[in-house]
């Protein structure tokens, strides 16, 4: 859920998506793997999420850009 009830995000097997309080889709982007969690910034800027693959995403909330890709390796 988004600050101030203005939509959630969604993130499924391929895709994290953003909607907006009557439910329309805002944006759609595809994910290279499974999107196993997705949290917002207090301010509603920023998502994270991860994946399935080891990532960690930074995502615009406006506009789903990707921002920044995290994957950290023990190697």
């Amino acid at each position: 859920m988004l600050p101030d009830a203005a939509g959630a995000i969604l993130g499924t097997s391929r895709m994290l998506r953003r909607f907006d309080r009557q439910g329309a889709t805002v944006w759609s982007m595809r994910t290279p793997s499974e999107v196993t969690a997705v949290h917002t910034s207090r301010d509603g800027r920023i998502v994270v999420s991860t994946q399935m693959d080891g990532t960690v995403r930074w995502w615009r909330a406006s506009d789903g850009l990707l921002l920044l890709n995290l994957f950290a390796s023990i190697d």
